[in-house]
């Protein structure tokens, strides 16, 4: 079965696009609108920012980035478009994760909440039903399965909801519901496949024969498209032929496992299964031939394992005793070899090559899980534990720790520099703050805005009153002045008729008026710059105030929030090398769970290997006896 993320089904969307015999123009224009596919979800409107934030996250694989932002954002209410999306969007990534318990109470919670629309009311039930399945409170699975109804859900959540609701009723015992709910099932989907083949297996071991035959019977010959449905149509002719075995019917069983590909997951067990078939129907030659194959394959598989005594069993039926004691001193050879390989392996895991073989795996949280099984110890045997849920959830955990040993790593890191950068602060503070209050010691603040009140009355004064010299240059007023002293002069010569005086004056009036002239050009420009730099003035002015206040307060304040800052370091420090310590012991724990997984594998294939050795012993122990048996006769009894 393939490995489908519940996160990944939660937000996926295949998009299939139709390309129209078009004009690259028109293409340009008129661009091909994707269409969206089975199971898709809708298209939605992002409404809010931090939704759309989180969903990048969520997209680009970084989900523990993407929960976080997700919790804080509804923490702070800032969804009020997309709460009870992001709800499930939270309650999915918790459920991929394994966190079953705060899956399950995040989607109650969204049930639980007014005004649920039924396609988020239909999410939720199947979400929670999956967890509740997941856990194995089948009971609870089945009343959350059956109420996501509202016909909402897509076709591809639809269909794992029927399969698991399935399956879960046949946990329950009740058969004819998983039944009812296959046969009212219309859609053809791998999820349909595998509850049927759930089906048909749970009434073969209910006695139930016929029926389950039945539908094992159509599975193992309907159309396969993928790798996946092929696999399964293998399984359920194996499992068929199996039962027909032990239903003492060799031709059908034949029939069945012949359908088994030869190079498929199945086919291994299939020779055997045909082997005992064969032998079964009296025909031990021919049970012999895929059995004999067997043998030159991996020992690894328990149907080779199996091999090696169904081999030697043959000869002895057929009284080719001397080969059966070859093949079986054979098997216990390779069963001896095997048994110091499992020992090396698990020895290896003690002594932490699991552990370090792991510590290589990508960290990331939410990332998938894969592992390079070439630098796993004894990988060739964990191969089936490694795919399963108990050793990928501790796995999971581990991960997630070592996730968080790391970010405790970088906030270690990050108390180092804050003590840095405190440091600097108080060292820039205690050599900057005296200069600056000198500065202002040395500058009267209030003197200088008396002063620029002063300019601005004087310039609203010459301006309503046109006075033109008051804004001209410096020489223009020293000349204005000059030539109103000689006015002055000219003005008590009185009538003095003197042709010199009344030269002096044509000269003082000729340029008094050039001046005037000069001076009255540009006085409304030079009004409006007088007031511009006088608004520039203002706003160093109040620029000036406002640092002196700053400064002020700081002087005070600074050396306040220097020790709080000092403070709460310190205070941050033992608990973040407390949580560090916690999170590596944690993390240790469950590599050791891990390992302790790999070993209890590894010792169950041992005992899986003794007892074969054990039954090979025994069986060579018998031909050796019947062998002797002979013997002794015909030397008859001693004198």
């Amino acid at each position: 079965m393939k490995l489908r993320s519940a996160i990944l089904l939660l937000m996926s969307c295949a998009l299939s696009v139709s390309v129209a015999d078009a004009s690259r123009r028109s293409v340009m224009v008129n661009p091909t609108v994707p269409v969206a596919g089975p199971g898709a979800l809708r298209s939605v409107a992002i409404r809010d920012l931090p939704y759309g934030d989180a969903l990048f996250y969520f997209y680009v694989g970084d989900f523990e980035t993407a929960l976080e932002r997700l919790q804080f954002s509804d923490a702070e209410e800032r969804l009020p478009h997309h709460r009870d999306d992001a709800r499930l969007l939270i309650g999915g990534i918790e459920l991929a994760r394994g966190d079953y318990s705060e899956a399950a109470r995040i989607f109650s919670e969204v049930l639980d909440g007014p005004n649920v629309p039924d396609n988020v009311r239909d999410r939720a039930h199947f979400y929670l039903g999956k967890t509740f399945f997941r856990r194995g409170f089948n009971a609870l699975a089945v009343g959350h399965l059956t109420a996501a109804v509202h016909g909402t859900l897509p076709v591809d959540f639809d269909s794992e909801r029927r399969m698991l609701l399935a399956e879960a009723l046949l946990s329950e015992g009740r058969d004819q519901d998983a039944a009812a709910v296959l046969e009212h099932w219309d859609v053809s989907s791998v999820w349909r496949s595998y509850a049927e083949f759930n089906l048909g297996v749970a009434w073969v071991r209910a006695g139930q024969f016929e029926q389950g035959a039945r539908v094992l019977d159509a599975l193992g010959q309907r159309d396969a498209d993928s790798e996946e449905e092929r696999a399964l149509r293998d399984q359920a002719n194996v499992a068929l032929g199996y039962a027909l075995v032990q239903q003492k019917r060799p031709a059908q069983a034949l029939q069945v496992l012949a359908r088994v590909r030869s190079n498929g997951s199945q086919a291994t067990k299939a020779l055997l299964g045909a082997g005992w078939a064969a032998a079964d129907a009296g025909k031990m030659r021919e049970a012999l031939a895929p059995w004999l194959e067997l043998r030159g394959r991996d020992l690894l598989d328990p149907a080779v394992q199996e091999s090696y005594l169904a081999v030697p069993y043959g000869y002895a039926v057929l009284g080719a005793d001397g080969q059966a004691v070859a093949a079986y001193e054979d098997a216990i050879s390779e069963f001896a070899s095997e048994t110091k390989r499992l020992d090396e392996s698990i020895a290896a895991i003690r002594a932490g090559g699991l552990a370090t073989a792991l510590e290589s795996l990508p960290t990331t949280p939410g990332a998938p899980l894969p592992v390079d099984v070439t630098k796993v110890p004894a990988a060739r045997y964990l191969y089936r534990l490694l795919a399963r849920d108990e050793f990928q959830m501790a796995l999971a955990n581990w991960r997630d720790l070592a996730s968080i040993s790391k970010r405790l790593d970088l906030r270690e890191n990050d108390i180092a520099a804050f003590d840095e950068l405190l440091a600097f602060r108080r060292h820039r503070f205690e050599s900057v703050v005296p200069d600056h209050l000198a500065a202002l010691d040395r500058q009267d603040v209030n003197e200088l805005v008396q002063r620029r009140t002063e300019l601005e009355a004087r310039i609203g004064e010459a301006d309503d009153h046109a006075d033109l010299a008051a804004l001209g240059t410096p020489r223009q007023r020293a000349i204005w002045g000059e030539l109103e002293r000689m006015e002055t002069i000219v003005d008590r010569a009185g009538d003095v008729d003197d042709p010199d005086v009344e030269d002096v004056a044509e000269r003082v009036d000729f340029l008094k008026g050039y001046l005037y002239w000069e001076l009255s050009d540009g006085f409304k420009s030079r009004v409006w710059s007088a007031r511009k730099r006088l608004r520039e003035v203002s706003r160093l002015l109040r620029e000036s105030t406002r640092s002196a206040t700053l400064i002020k307060t700081a002087r005070v304040a600074v050396p306040t929030q220097n020790e709080a800052l000092a403070k709460r370091l310190a205070e941050l420090r033992p608990r973040i090398e407390s949580v560090h310590t916690r999170a590596n012991s944690m993390r240790d724990r469950e590599l050791i769970a891990v390992a302790n997984l790999a070993v209890q594998e590894l010792e169950a294939e041992k005992d899986r290997i003794r007892e074969y050795t054990l039954e090979a012993r025994y069986s060579l122990a018998t031909l050796y006896d019947r062998a002797s048996k002979p013997a002794a006769s015909k030397e008859g009894p001693s004198p």
